[in-house]
């Protein structure tokens, strides 16, 4: 057994045979996702059709490096929906989104909305809040927290916690939304409670 072989040290030559078994493995994994595309959304009425001869055009040509290119630009990189690549960046940005800010906003609203979900169900003719609206009140309470509270940082359990961790931005905003239609939905529970009081006279006092 020699030196290299011993402690595991590793030759830094590039030969053909190595070069060509890393492009293997990524030629499978393309013509794998492309086939698995290409049967997805083979009924898909939103895809272009364009984008779907492509994918044919590639797997029965057999070129790796196209199926490699065409896996990265449509499946990888981006959304094969324009509507999506229009409205949705490929890249995520490192903006705070767990914040106190976001989850104050969003149970105070999820608190308000789901209580005048109730009252106003017991109308004749409901009415409910929907999370469209909740999305337009929450990003003017958002940005009011981001100019009037102070930057102040205090730890709990030894984690530190910003109060006012900067401006107010997309992932918060989303998931003030997200916290107060999941939980703003009325119960089927609540039938039960005024069917008790009504026709069974069982007065919850």
């Amino acid at each position: 057994m020699g030196i290299k072989e011993r402690f595991g040290f590793k030759s830094t030559e590039t030969t053909a045979e190595t070069s060509s078994a890393e492009v293997l493995p990524n030629a499978e994994g393309a013509e794998r996702e492309l086939r698995r595309f290409r049967r997805q959304h083979q009924w898909d009425p939103f895809l272009d059709v364009d984008k779907l001869d492509n994918i044919d055009d590639a797997l029965a040509s057999g070129d790796a490096e196209k199926e490699i290119a065409i896996d990265e630009s449509l499946i990888q990189e981006d959304s094969p929906y324009p509507e999506v690549r229009s409205s949705v960046p490929p890249t995520d940005s490192d903006v705070p989104v767990n914040t106190i800010r976001a989850w104050t906003i969003g149970m105070l609203l999820c608190t308000i909305v789901a209580a005048c979900n109730v009252l106003l169900s017991l109308r004749r003719t409901p009415i409910s809040i929907s999370s469209t609206v909740v999305q337009l009140i929450a990003y003017p309470i958002g940005c009011s927290w981001a100019k009037l509270m102070p930057h102040h940082t205090f730890h709990v359990f030894g984690h530190a916690i910003e109060l006012n961790p900067g401006p107010f931005n997309t992932k918060e905003h989303t998931m003030i939304t997200m916290m107060t239609a999941a939980g703003s939905a009325l119960s089927y529970a609540i039938d039960i409670l005024l069917a008790q009081e009504i026709f069974y006279k069982q007065q919850f006092k």
